[in-house]
């Protein structure tokens, strides 16, 4: 019989998101994440706790796919922040997160890239939080894979 078990100490959460806008992959190969410049690159450094992943399967005739999400929290504002949340807006994205045991994995294709959406908020009472809320979405046809940090640069 093969076993499914589950992971012992799992601390929750993931750590940090890596959006890698698909202009800037060359190529992936296995766990190796070849890109252009690690420059063009965004870190977003969410609030505690905050990252959600989930992959509900999506079954059809021609297949399946994997309908990732991916959303954090960035409390705060800036007009830095405005600005490039903006830009990124632009583009569709392979993203790594790092996990809480110090690996990386990745979602999304050099085909079929996820794509970027935020949100500014603020609360009603004055003491209460403001800030972005982000969001990576799309389909692709595999799961959530391992990668290698840091990425190999060509």
């Amino acid at each position: 019989m093969q076993e499914i078990n589950k992971t012992l100490n799992q601390l929750s959460g993931h750590l940090e998101i890596i959006a890698v806008p698909l202009f800037n992959v060359i190529a992936v190969e296995g766990p190796i994440l070849n890109i252009a410049n690690d420059n063009f690159n965004y870190q977003l450094k969410c609030s505690t706790e905050s990252i959600k992943y989930s992959a509900p399967t999506n079954k059809s005739k021609p297949g399946n796919s994997f309908r990732h999400s991916i959303s954090g929290d960035i409390v705060g504002r800036s007009s830095e922040n405005d600005k490039l949340l903006e830009t990124m807006l632009r583009y569709r994205y392979i993203i790594v997160l790092k996990n809480w045991d110090g690996k990386y994995t990745r979602i999304g294709d050099p085909v079929q890239g996820l794509s970027f959406d935020f949100e500014y908020s603020t609360s009603p009472n004055p003491s209460g939080d403001k800030g972005y809320s982000i969001e990576f979405s799309g389909n692709t046809l595999s799961s959530q894979k391992p990668v290698n940090f840091p990425f190999t640069i060509k």
